[in-house]
């Protein structure tokens, strides 16, 4: 810097910043020293004492407390010696206070040459205890003392799976074996074994492994029930699901919109124990009349307003089925396998034409040559002629051909029109919606039928099978009128579903 003029207004410039910037520094040691300090009782300000010190505050619980308790049971874990002294309550189980203890046991269990316990210590425990070669002279004397040591070892040797994790479990917690290394073994999740040791420590082995009572699970409410077949009977797209068949999914979310909050696991079981196929849903299970609400309303308006003067049937026919040897579950003796020839030779074949009465519950049945409509029009004048003292008759039956041809309108319209003349009741249709076999009621007490008289049978001639249907029809009649619930265990108790017309039913059976 030699022969350069310096400035004197810029030295004390400088001077001037290297005096502020002390003072600066002065003020924030000030502020880091008072804030650094702690008030005591009598409002003076003193500062805080080395860290080292703050753990002095432990000692007397140390040495009074812990040290006894480590004496008398030296393999006690960290969070053990804290619950315990919790358990005292004059001391609360602060982060600080567990930290300090678990350097402290630590520390304590290496000065005092106290082995922890390996994970191959603690697994060849378990898996003696497992393999039920595990002598009882060789446990702890807690273990040894426990009333259900017995139990416990029986249990891990014999018991079922989720018994035989809770017996380890408990045997591990007798042993004072860590729960980490008994996690490892069994292969379940530290939230379950807390869970479990709680109830053992809280209400003894026979509450641990008693069998969990799960009550009021939703796959035994009927209303869900009823709510998913009765959104399964309708199509998709009246749910805004762009779909011609049903998933569990979209079942879920339909269940939502109504209301009803439900998992897959239930829908799918409901779905299981109905015996619904998922594959044949398309067939079986769901319409894809785009009038589907609309008919089935009408027909639920007809029956809630039905009076005792009006009748409601449903119609259909059963067959043609060929009379033949069926096949069937029987009683054999041993050794008795019985069979069935692939190739029979007919003799004969039969179709049923049947009306359901709803109110009484009464069938009428004749036998047919064909499916036409002309089998139809003679049901509905046998009708006429049968129940000609009601006011109004209504018939309902499915979308088959012959059921809306322009002839049988026309012959019903002629009827009606002399109903006055000859005092007979007027007819009225209220036919169900297409590919709709399901909610048709007479469906079911087809299926009773079937699986009463035809499955497994060995009819010889077309009258034999016809003598065997009309009695179980007539008995099946005259137990109704005596008593119009269901019949119980008779045998005409098999049909599928009460002679009730609901939407949630599925009274076809697919087997007939």
């Amino acid at each position: 810097m030699a022969g350069k003029h310096i400035n004197r207004s810029q030295v004390d410039l400088y001077l001037a910043s290297r005096e502020q910037m002390t003072q600066v520094k002065a003020a924030a040691l000030a502020h880091i020293s008072v804030s650094s300090a702690r008030r005591i009782d009598n409002g003076s300000w003193h500062p805080s004492p080395p860290k080292g010190d703050r753990r002095k505050k432990w000692l007397p619980l140390w040495h009074n407390v812990c040290v006894p308790y480590m004496v008398a049971n030296p393999h006690t874990s960290a969070h053990e010696l804290v619950q315990f002294v919790a358990s005292l309550n004059e001391y609360e189980a602060t982060p600080a206070l567990r930290r300090a203890l678990q350097r402290k046991v630590k520390k304590w269990k290496g000065t005092n040459n106290i082995a922890t316990v390996s994970l191959e210590r603690t697994f060849h425990i378990l898996r003696a205890a497992h393999q039920g070669v595990l002598p009882v002279s060789e446990l702890s004397d807690r273990a040894k003392s426990h009333g259900a040591i017995k139990e416990i070892l029986s249990v891990c040797k014999s018991g079922r799976l989720t018994g035989r994790n809770k017996a380890l479990l408990a045997l591990a917690l007798l042993q004072a074996l860590p729960l980490s290394h008994v996690q490892k073994y069994i292969q379940v999740s530290s939230s379950t074994l807390y869970r479990w040791k709680g109830l053992f420590v809280a209400a003894g082995f026979s509450a641990l492994i008693a069998p969990r009572q799960r009550r009021n699970l939703l796959v035994n409410r009927s209303d869900l029930k009823d709510a998913i077949f009765k959104i399964l009977h309708e199509p998709p797209t009246l749910h805004g699901f762009p779909r011609t068949n049903w998933r569990a999914v979209d079942l879920k979310q339909a269940l939502q919109t109504q209301g009803l909050r439900t998992s897959l696991w239930t829908i799918r079981r409901i779905i299981r124990a109905a015996k619904y196929q998922w594959r044949k849903a398309k067939i079986v299970l769901t319409s894809s009349d785009p009038d589907y609400r609309e008919k089935v309303d009408h027909i639920k308006r007809i029956l809630n307003v039905l009076s005792d003067e009006e009748r409601f049937f449903f119609v259909d026919e059963f067959g043609p089925f060929r009379i033949r040897f069926m096949p069937g579950t029987q009683l054999c003796k041993p050794g008795e396998i019985p069979s069935v020839p692939q190739w029979q030779k007919g003799r004969g074949t039969l179709i049923i034409t049947g009306a359901l009465e709803l109110s009484s519950n009464q069938i009428s049945h004749f036998y047919s040559e064909k499916k036409n409509t002309s089998e139809m029009i003679k049901m509905v004048e046998h009708l006429r002629h049968e129940y000609k003292e009601a006011r109004k008759l209504y018939i309902s039956w499915d979308a088959a051909s012959w059921h809306i041809s322009k002839k049988l309108a026309g012959r019903i319209e002629f009827l009606n029109g002399w109903a006055l003349h000859d005092s007979a009741p007027l007819i009225e249709l209220a036919p169900l919606p297409s590919r709709a076999q399901f909610l048709n009621v007479i469906e079911a007490v087809f299926s009773g039928m079937s699986r009463a008289v035809i499955h497994n049978s060995n009819f010889e001639n077309v009258e034999e099978a016809k003598g065997l249907i009309d009695r179980y029809f007539a008995d099946r009649n005259q137990r109704f009128k005596e008593d119009p619930r269901r019949a119980g265990s008779k045998i005409w108790g098999r049909e599928p579903c009460l002679a009730v017309f609901r939407e949630e039913y599925n009274c076809k059976d697919p087997r007939y």
